[in-house]
């Protein structure tokens, strides 16, 4: 099932978190009965996921709920700009992540990965690239070239990696 943050059921087409019930869920945190109580609903449990439903009752993974930036008071799913980026001819993958900002509380920030023997385009032609696909306020306002992203033992980036680098 899909919730919102008053865990309250979201309609076809909107994000809300990923409750599931199975056999195979995990019982709870180990250790942090707290973290445990906050990511059960009823018999359903949540390890942090965003999705969204579509008319067919298919479900997409748009994100984590840890990774959600709130620029401006609206939520940002950093998972769109991602796949965006990506899909530019010249980048290989993209991470992108919150930082503080004065006005707009947070503004993301994309880290890029040249693909091999390409160069990561200009900041410029990256926000040209995004606004194609992307609300204006959903573009990253910075772009940060690295040769690789951050990855723990099984792959996944390590966004707190990424967000210590803005600091």
């Amino acid at each position: 099932m899909l919730l919102d943050e008053h865990r309250n059921p979201v309609p076809d087409g909107q994000i809300g978190e990923l409750f599931a019930k199975s056999s195979l869920t995990i019982e709870g945190y180990h250790g942090n009965e707290t973290a445990t109580r906050q990511a059960r609903h009823g018999e359903y449990f949540s390890v942090g996921d965003l999705a969204v439903r579509d008319a067919q009752g298919y479900l997409k993974l748009v994100g984590r709920k840890s990774d959600v930036v709130i620029s401006g008071g609206v939520n940002l799913y950093p998972a769109e700009s991602e796949d965006v980026l990506a899909s530019h001819p010249a980048i290989r993958e993209a991470a992108v992540v919150g930082m503080p900002d004065e006005k707009w509380g947070e503004s993301l920030v994309a880290f890029v990965v040249a693909e091999i023997g390409a160069v990561v385009p200009s900041d410029d032609e990256l926000v040209r690239f995004c606004k194609r696909s992307l609300a204006s306020y959903k573009v990253p306002r910075r772009f940060e070239p690295v040769s690789a992203l951050p990855r723990n033992p099984t792959g996944k980036v390590r966004k707190d990696e990424l967000r210590a680098r803005l600091r």
